[in-house]
């Protein structure tokens, strides 16, 4: 995965400096035993370091090319043609790759051509729906009728929906970005994608990239880690099906492979359940700028579910709860993915450097990496828990070879998940029992004992199969290959950890008492209520809050000039996390804003209603809810307030028994569409406070044309 820029850290992430990051990574911040580490593998970590490339969705730059085109010049910049691909500049050819891809039998001689071919051309443009399933079919809806079905028929032909994927909520284009950037044919549709990408709506993702949490198999009130998050597409998966009405089914159900509606009866005709989301998601990346980009990503699913943590995933810290006595224990995860630092050949459709780059080192020197982390993953999982381990690399070393290493070692503790009957029409190659290596020098070894003396230190016996590699079922691992679907590569394999792990025996999780760790320098976060019961009581009554609300979910920031400027909440186990955790983990942010101060003295209540936590909480609110015609809605949205005098009678008579201060505005259309908006009742108006990019998102869903459909620039969010 390559580089992210660095994005501004959520109001609720403490302040940590990069000095400080950078010393304690190398510093006891795990709870994780440690083990000793090989000389040799030593030596391959800090190759590794030079080389590793991570899956990102951000688009490639418009940068300068250095095209030498004689003795005098090499060195000379040249600015390309904007009219000319990047990709038809760029020599795409890698001999030594060729090598080796047709050296191991990845691809069937009859499908080389096809294969390499499409290797070289551009990867197509995707994206999937996010969100409850209310919104998410609302939104589907406006894709088809308005935006799809607006494009001429042979354009439209480029445009599939990825059948494979639950519900059908993800798109794939078969037409490079830079391509559709510059088509007539598909502007308000780039305009759309971009547009509800940041009011969070929507996800730019590639396809092969949505695959490893569809098999993850998540459920409602799941404990749930991923390991290498950032820059954050797959987490926001997992997030969906932890909070949302709408879960995989799993391999025993007879449509497996299928969406499942779990909305039970106590769910309100509006599809928001009472029950406020519970469960808990700590997504982990060891570069704190990726996990600021982390954080901005997962600020949009306004989830109170997830925390982001800032550690090494192959000595990730033990992250303890208390139990009914009061004693701390260990969280063993339910799920855990575990997608990991790889060479990044199968991105190499996008990453074209890679053309240029690629070195069999690369592989031989992430193996003990990747290990690591998934040995790491495995420790924290608990007994019938399910890990993924994926990777974005065609290589087996990195793959096959990992997991026969470690199968061998859990002594059958551990085995892998048969999903060959999961998602049909999803196409993939079994996983691979014999795989060549190649050596840095290009040549090409079928086993250990052919390798010379002299390497032996880099092409190991680890990296080749074992012996007994039939009985571990390694057929039942996923690899997809780009020819197959149009799509970059990438390898998943589900595991099940069937008993304790053997070296557990003789350290159980369970008990531990730990040891605080290192205090980290930020702004502590405090219970609201606890720190504030007065403001507390005068909220709870303003907005008419359910007495079994869980008040002790709600936080702020204490120690900030800008104190208590903003409420967030967390689920009950987020909010555990939180208290017995904080001295010992790195946490980078938590929790939703579902209310913020205002200067307003002509209120009572000196807080608002936030728009992003709104959906999470409105069923515990009992203050008013102004219900607007198409027309009013409209109103609003467009110019950002709608005056007293511009409502029907109906509703003027409602507004003035309201008094002033926030309020939720809802619409309900007759065929089912239905939102609530937060606004503030003022003296003659009533007043939007939702982002811009929201409100044009609520504008789409009311079918206003685009061109017409302008929000106000002034966003009060």
């Amino acid at each position: 995965m390559s580089s992210a820029p660095e994005a501004a850290v959520h109001p609720l992430s403490p302040s940590v400096d990069d000095s400080v990051q950078s010393k304690s990574l190398g510093n006891s911040l795990s709870f994780a035993p440690k083990r000793k580490i090989s000389p040799e593998d030593r030596e391959m970590e800090d190759r590794a370091d030079q080389n590793v490339e991570m899956d990102d969705t951000a688009e490639e730059a418009d940068a300068e090319v250095v095209i030498p085109s004689s003795k005098h010049d090499r060195n000379k910049k040249q600015k390309r043609d904007r009219d000319t691909p990047y990709h038809a500049l760029l020599d795409k050819d890698n001999p030594r790759l060729a090598k080796y891809i047709k050296s191991i039998g990845l691809v069937a001689d009859e499908e080389w051509d096809a294969f390499w071919d499409l290797l070289k051309e551009p990867l197509p443009t995707s994206f999937r729906i996010t969100g409850f399933r209310r919104d998410c079919e609302a939104l589907k809806t406006v894709i088809h009728d308005h935006f799809l079905a607006a494009l001429p028929e042979e354009t439209r032909k480029l445009c599939e929906q990825i059948t494979w994927y639950p519900d059908q909520l993800a798109w794939q284009i078969n037409m490079h970005r830079r391509i559709m950037r510059r088509s007539d044919d598909f502007k308000l549709l780039r305009e759309f994608i971009i547009n509800e990408t940041a009011s969070g709506n929507i996800s730019r993702q590639e396809t092969v990239s949505m695959i490893p949490p569809v098999f993850l198999d998540v459920r409602p009130g799941h404990k749930v880690l991923d390991m290498c998050a950032a820059p954050g597409s797959k987490t926001a998966q997992i997030v969906d099906m932890l909070q949302g009405d709408l879960v995989i089914a799993p391999e025993s159900s007879d449509e497996a492979g299928q969406a499942v509606d779990v909305t039970t009866s106590e769910t309100p005709s509006n599809g928001v359940a009472p029950r406020l989301p519970d469960g808990l998601v700590v997504a982990n990346d060891m570069e704190i700028k990726r996990c600021n980009l982390l954080t901005h990503q997962i600020k949009r699913l306004q989830s109170p579910c997830v925390i982001v943590t800032n550690h090494d995933a192959s000595m990730m810290p033990n992250i303890a709860l208390k139990d009914e006595d009061g004693q701390e224990k260990l969280i063993e995860f339910d799920r855990i993915l575990c997608d990991v630092p790889c060479s990044g050949d199968g991105t190499i459709r996008k990453n074209l450097d890679l053309w240029r780059t690629w070195h069999p080192h690369n592989s031989l020197a992430l193996h003990p990496v990747q290990y690591r982390i998934l040995k790491r993953g495995l420790e924290m999982l608990a007994v019938g828990g399910r890990l993924i381990y994926s990777t974005c690399s065609m290589n087996p070393v990195e793959n096959e070879a990992v997991l026969c290493r470690m199968l061998n070692e859990t002594k059958n503790t551990v085995e892998l998940v048969d999903c060959s009957l999961r998602f049909p029409e999803l196409k993939r190659l079994p996983g691979m029992k014999k795989w060549n290596i190649m050596a840095g020098n290009g040549e090409v070894y079928e086993d250990h004992l052919a390798v010379p003396g002299n390497l032996r230190m880099k092409v190991r016996q680890d990296f080749f199969a074992p012996p007994n590699v039939e009985a571990l079922h390694i057929d039942r691992c996923m690899r997809v290959m780009p020819h197959l679907q149009n799509t970059g590569a990438f390898f998943i394999a589900v595991l099940q950890k069937k008993a304790i792990l053997p070296w557990q025996k003789y350290a159980p999780l369970a008990g531990i008492r730990l040891k605080p760790q290192q205090k980290f320098e930020s702004d502590p976060l405090v219970g609201f209520v606890k720190e504030d019961p007065q403001t507390w009581d005068t909220i709870k009554g303003f907005f008419k809050i359910h007495p079994d609300f869980p008040a002790d979910q709600l936080f702020i920031r204490k120690g900030s000039q800008d104190k208590s400027r903003h409420v967030y909440m967390v689920s009950k186990v987020v909010k555990e996390v939180l208290e017995c955790n904080l001295s010992r983990v790195r946490i980078i942010n938590a929790g939703v804003r579902i209310l913020t101060r205002t200067g307003a003295k002509e209120s009572i209540c000196s807080y608002r209603l936030a728009q992003e936590g709104l959906q999470i909480w409105m069923e515990h609110l009992g203050v008013a809810k102004l219900t607007l015609t198409k027309q009013e809605i409209e109103t609003l949205l467009m110019k950002d307030f709608i005056e007293f005098t511009a409502l029907r009678p109906e509703s003027r008579e409602i507004v003035d028994k309201i008094p002033v201060g926030s309020v939720i505005v809802r619409y309900e259309k007759p065929e089912g569409l239905m939102f609530d908006l937060t606004a503030w009742r003022a003296a003659t108006t009533v007043r939007c406070y939702v982002a811009k990019e929201e409100r044009g998102h609520y504008i789409r869903l009311l079918q206003i044309e685009a061109s017409n459909a302008t929000p106000a620039q002034n966003s009060a969010n």
